[in-house]
C-alpha cells in the first residue's frame, strides 16, 4: 500500500525536487566541449554537497557491484546510468543525458535532461527537441 503523504511530507518532496532540479540545471550549464564526464560528475557531487544532499546512486548496491558515480552521465547511444570517466571527453556532435538522483531529508529527487554538445546533426537535435516537447505535452 502506498502511504498517503501529509503536508509536511509534500513540502519535503518539493524541497528535494527543487534541489535536484537546481543541481541538474547547474550541471547542464557546465556541459562543454573538452570536459570529461568524470569532471561533470564531480561538479554534481560538489553541488549536492552545497545543499547537504547525498547522491542516491553513489555506492548503490546491486548484488556485489556498487555504482561508482554520483550522477549518471550517458553519452550518445549509451543506455541510461552511464558512469563518469576521466577518459570520456565530450566531443563536438555528442549528446549527453545528465541524470541527477539525490536524497535529502528522507526523500528522493530525480530528474534528467539530454543536451547537445556543440553542433549536432539534425537527427540528434530533432530527438532532443521532440522528447522535450513530449514531456511538456504530457505534463
Amino acid at each position: 500500500m502506498i502511504p498517503i503523504k501529509n503536508e509536511k511530507d509534500i513540502e519535503k518532496m518539493r524541497t528535494v525536487c527543487r534541489i535536484a532540479a537546481t543541481v541538474l540545471n547547474e550541471m547542464v550549464k557546465k556541459v562543454a566541449l573538452g570536459i570529461s564526464t568524470y569532471d561533470l560528475d564531480q561538479i554534481g557531487k560538489g553541488l549536492m554537497d552545497s545543499f547537504n544532499a547525498k547522491s542516491a546512486c553513489y555506492q548503490y548496491r546491486s548484488g556485489k557491484k556498487r555504482f561508482p558515480s554520483y550522477t549518471c552521465l550517458s553519452v550518445n547511444d549509451e543506455v541510461v546510468h552511464g558512469i563518469g570517466r576521466k577518459d570520456r571527453i565530450l566531443q563536438p556532435g555528442d549528446s549527453i543525458t545528465v541524470d541527477v538522483s539525490l536524497s535529502y531529508d528522507g526523500f528522493i529527487g530525480d530528474n534528467a535532461r539530454t543536451v547537445a554538445v556543440g553542433p549536432c546533426n539534425a537527427d540528434v537535435l530533432h530527438l532532443i527537441k521532440s522528447t522535450e516537447q513530449s514531456l511538456h505535452e504530457g505534463i
